[in-house]
């Protein structure tokens, strides 16, 4: 989980780097590697959905300083104007190929949020508390 406190409301960027391009579908991401592959979704966000976009190379650097390199991957997830921001990304690596999956619940019944992830019949549970 990560937690952001602003003394002005404001956006947040969430950034993820890869040396593979991502599939980018609603909330979730997909790098796909060579021997694995990697689904990030973001499962709470407290501003609302994140605007997730991406991009090669690297902004503001001169392109000879990297010439000849593989390509670099960077994700931004970027949150709606706020005070406080509570991020939670599931994070699922996996050899290419499988579909293993984690489910999640989440109850937001009481002076907090409270998450729950099940895999292979073990489940966690994590707690987002809210700013007061």
């Amino acid at each position: 989980m990560d937690s952001v406190d602003r003394a002005q409301p404001g956006k947040v960027d969430w950034r993820f780097h890869t040396l593979y391009p991502m599939t980018l579908k609603g909330q979730t991401f997909l790098v796909n590697g060579v021997k694995a592959q990697m689904e990030g979704r973001f499962v709470y966000s407290s501003s609302g959905d994140l605007a997730l976009t991406q991009d090669s190379g690297f902004a503001g650097a001169d392109p000879a300083e990297w010439e000849g390199q593989p390509a670099h991957w960077h994700l931004t997830a970027s949150t709606r104007e706020a005070a406080s921001h509570r991020i939670v990304t599931l994070l699922t690596p996996r050899k290419a190929g499988l579909q293993d999956y984690v489910s999640y619940f989440m109850d937001d019944q009481g002076h907090g949020v409270h998450l729950y992830f099940t895999y292979q019949g073990v489940s966690r549970r994590v707690e987002v508390a809210k700013p007061y």
